[in-house]
């Protein structure tokens, strides 16, 4: 991803002063020079997000991170369902946590410089809390469900989950646009003109 990542750049940066032929009737040099700085500032914060990502990993895994948390959380939840859940819990916050910064700078720096962000640091903050509400009423009950299978379904568990997850994620697909979007967005009906027509 790093290689790719580079090569993206690179190429961007190639191309920087000349708008492409096939563009060049419809876009001016100042907004594809615009787009183009924009892209390559989004492309290096997303290098350090990646090398953070790798390391945050590899402290899980081969660190001990994650067995450290493990025997941390014994003592408080015991070693049944809601351990799994407060392991899970744990580990997601603590990656959310690392990227936050991440997030915050390209919100309020990248997006916010480019003229792209129409967001209020309180309405973040409204939508951070009501991912979260979203996240664990969701996600408690499908690890439950999934700990559950892993218990009574002995070796072949993992094919039932499968097939939970892929009900979920047919579910979601439903629900999405339908209850979950609009907690975050404002939807209203594309107006009858000439993009509506086109677009059907």
């Amino acid at each position: 991803r790093l290689w790719l990542l580079h090569r993206h750049l690179a190429h961007i940066a190639v191309h920087r002063n000349a708008v492409p032929p096939d563009f060049s009737a419809n876009i001016t040099l100042a907004e594809h020079q615009k787009a183009a700085d924009y892209v390559t500032a989004k492309g290096k914060l997303s290098r350090l997000e990646m090398v953070l990502d790798a390391l945050l990993l590899l402290a899980f895994t081969l660190g001990g991170l994650l067995q450290y948390f493990d025997t941390q959380l014994v003592p408080l939840t015991g070693s049944g369902y809601w351990h799994g859940i407060a392991l899970f819990g744990l580990v997601s916050v603590t990656g959310y946590l690392l990227a936050l910064p991440f997030e915050l700078i390209r919100t309020f720096g990248i997006e916010a410089r480019f003229g792209f962000n129409k967001m209020t640091a309180g309405l973040w903050l409204q939508d951070l809390l009501k991912g979260a509400a979203v996240t664990v009423l969701i996600g408690i009950p499908l690890l439950l469900c999934v700990f559950w299978l892993m218990d009574v379904m002995g070796e072949h568990w993992w094919i039932y989950v499968w097939l939970v997850w892929m009900g979920f994620n047919l579910l979601v697909l439903v629900l999405y646009p339908t209850v979950i979007a609009p907690l975050f967005n404002r939807f209203t009906p594309l107006q009858v003109d000439v993009l509506k027509t086109r677009l059907q």
